[in-house]
């Protein structure tokens, strides 16, 4: 029952590229490091409204959150080989084990929750969502981020409705809504949502899906150092495909958002 979508790298993450927009870090997969490069991007962007004490929600190995920041308050997973890594990191001062959906902390005892590419993956939905708001503090941050319907539009478009199913059941997405749905989810849990930024336009997707490619299951299995070439190659379009993704898509296959 384990999607292992958040357990990805073996190491510390290095940053390849850091400006006022865009943050681009080299994780285990040079396809999951372009994916990752819109979410630390626009999670580094609302850092000041991630209070303490946080809560990293499905922190998975601890990858994403160490190339943010030198300190988390709390880590939860279900994973716990993942959550094994993540206490190597040294970044949290608690890591919490979550196997049927409940928080182990008091009601409103952290700051703000950040929730990167997890909630599509949990199966009671409604049941995670209201632990969120009760261990929030009252005015307390929660952002996260959550592909949507398009993604799977995207998929279908170029690579088929076949090989679009296939993915997403590979992925363990359980819950890819449009974006209205997302907050019509939030009120209901009585939650405001301030922010709801669409990203990651058809032709991202697009090259997201061919740079797997360039990973351990393909090419790099040959040429192990082909990953850095195309970095070398290609960085600076790479970059500006961030940053052209993160200013915003109507047909984005993903979301940002900040509520309260």
């Amino acid at each position: 029952g384990l999607d292992r979508t958040g357990f990805v790298a073996s190491g510390r993450a290095v940053t390849l590229h850091a400006d006022d927009q865009v943050l681009f870090v080299r994780f285990d997969s040079f396809a999951h490091s372009l994916w990752r490069a819109q979410e630390l991007s626009l999670f580094r962007a609302h850092l000041s409204v991630l209070p303490e004490p946080r809560l990293d929600f499905g922190t998975g190995d601890g990858s994403f959150a160490a190339a943010l920041f030198d300190h988390v308050d709390f880590g939860a997973d279900n994973d716990p080989e993942a959550l094994e890594f993540a206490a190597r990191r040294g970044l949290y001062s608690r890591l919490l084990l979550v196997p049927d959906g409940t928080i182990p902390l008091a009601d409103a005892s952290v700051g703000s929750v950040m929730c990167n590419s997890v909630l599509e993956h949990v199966v009671d939905l409604d049941r995670i969502v209201a632990e969120l708001r009760r261990v929030l503090r009252p005015g307390g941050a929660l952002l996260f981020t959550v592909p949507v319907r398009a993604y799977q539009q995207h998929l279908a478009t170029y690579f088929g409705q076949a090989a679009a199913a296939r993915i997403n059941e590979e992925s363990s997405h359980h819950n890819l809504m449009d974006s209205s749905e997302w907050v019509e989810l939030l009120v209901r849990h009585g939650f405001i949502a301030e922010d709801v930024r669409c990203y990651q336009p058809p032709r991202f997707t697009f090259w997201y899906r061919m740079s797997r490619l360039l990973g351990q299951g393909g090419l790099a299995r040959y040429w192990p150092s082909l990953p850095d070439r195309a970095w070398r190659w290609f960085g600076d379009d790479l970059v500006a495909m961030v940053r052209s993704s993160i200013s915003g898509s109507t047909a984005g296959a993903n979301i940002f958002v900040v509520a309260r």
